[in-house]
């Protein structure tokens, strides 16, 4: 089994805010942050807020 750093999302937060001052790596390959490339799944769009408002209104007007 092979861990593919490119479709993994990381979040890191703390006290409940969002931090981005850190990079995940496995090996040299750095693993994108929920910031860069949002997260799909069971049909539903994660973003970094963590808000699903947003989220309901896409899937209303799609």
């Amino acid at each position: 089994m092979e861990f593919k750093p490119a479709k993994s999302r990381n979040l890191l937060l703390r006290r409940g805010r969002v931090q981005d001052r850190f990079c995940f790596k496995i090996r040299e390959d750095s693993i994108p942050t929920v910031q860069e490339k949002l997260v799909k799944s069971l049909g539903k769009w994660y973003r970094v807020d963590l808000n699903d408002k947003e989220c309901e209104e896409d899937a209303y007007s799609s």
